[in-house]
């Protein structure tokens, strides 16, 4: 079987060097690509840049935990 080749970008030097915004969410680029970044927990998440149903930014969301399971943009989160 034929193992996909993971390439890494280095984004920042630390978590505390990431521009973070009031919803714990960040813009990145990462390979010439636009990304959002989410905190949560400490725990760093990676996500596309836009909404792959409503075209948003993904950034400007607030994350709940309480939204439900089977919202689009939450199953997202829970997938990367």
């Amino acid at each position: 079987m034929d193992e996909k080749k993971i390439k890494w970008y280095k984004i920042a030097d630390g978590i505390d060097m990431i521009e973070w915004q009031r919803n714990n969410m960040s813009l990145a680029e990462a390979g010439g690509r636009k990304i959002t970044l989410a905190r949560i927990n400490n725990e760093i998440f990676a996500c596309a840049h836009t909404c792959p149903h409503a075209g948003g930014i993904l950034a400007d969301f607030l994350y709940k935990s309480t939204a439900p399971a089977d919202t689009p943009c939450v199953v997202l989160w829970l997938r990367v």
